[in-house]
This record gives structure tokens, sequence and C-alpha cells, in this order.
């Protein structure tokens, strides 16, 4: 991740959807992709994102939304973060089998039916872990300082 210009990192910045796409398309090392983007939000190929996001989709990482739209500059929740990684060390064919009972957060019931196995993955692996000792804050929004965190505990 690279800072945002004079000095800054933007910790408390919100982190989008293109974001994510293009720190770990970096992390790759920039491959090449091998499509066009299929969502019609997404459509200049010379946006900073534009390879990157393809390349996620391409690759099984990041999905859109309905319509055929991707949203790019959606602010990406801590539920779709912990997806986005669960996806990412599946496509690194890494071990994504462990699994925690996350009943004892009690906003865990907020967690989307879609997200639950990659929540239960992302706090199993402390990949992701609490805002507070007693909430996941999965709907909340997912900050630069946040998904730099989330990146090096996936480094562990």
């Amino acid at each position: 991740m690279a800072g945002m210009g004079n000095g800054t990192f933007g910790t408390q910045e919100n982190l989008t959807r293109a974001h994510i796409a293009q720190i770990l398309y970096n992390v790759e090392g920039k491959p090449e992709v091998s499509s066009t983007s299929k969502f019609s939000d997404v459509q200049n190929k010379s946006s900073w994102y534009y390879t990157a996001v393809v390349w996620a989709n391409e690759n099984g990482i990041m999905a859109g939304y309905g319509k055929g739209k991707f949203g790019p500059q959606d602010t990406l929740t801590r539920e779709q973060m912990a997806t986005v990684l669960y996806n990412y060390a599946k496509y690194k064919q890494e071990d994504v089998s462990a699994t925690t009972d996350l009943s004892s957060y009690t906003d865990a019931n907020q967690i989307s039916g879609w997200a639950q196995t990659p929540m239960k993955w992302a706090v199993a692996t402390e990949v992701i872990s609490g805002t507070t000792e007693t909430t996941l804050a999965p709907l909340g929004f997912c900050t630069r300082a946040q998904a730099a965190q989330m990146m090096a505990n996936r480094q562990k």
C-alpha cells in the first residue's frame, strides 16, 4: 500500500473496492489479464484500477454486484474485506478450512449469509479481529489502517 500523498497514509480513510483490487494486484506483481471488464462501471481502460479489477474478477477474488456493476468507488465493509482475503487465499491455494464460533461477538448476527464462512475463517486465522472484545463490526467500513493490518496478519 502506498500513501495518499503529502506524506500521509490516510489511516482513517475508508478503503474502496477498487483499492483492495489494486493492492492485491500489486502484491501479485501486476500480472497480465486475458479479458476485458464485464462491468458497466469499469470500462475506462485508462483508469488506475481497470486492470486490477479485471484481474481480481478473472481469478475469483472479487465479483460484482447485480446488473453488471462492480462498484469500484464503493466503500468496502469489513465482511467484504474478509471475503476478498478469503477468496485471495483460495486463489493462492492456501488452506481455508480454519473456522471458529463467532457467537461470543454480540453483532455476529449482522454477518451476511454469504460472508459467514469467510468471516469465520478470517477470525480463526487472526486475519481479522474484533473492533472491541465483543464486536466484529461486519457491516462497518474497512479503513486503510485496518486493511493494512489485515494484510500484515495474513502474512503471519
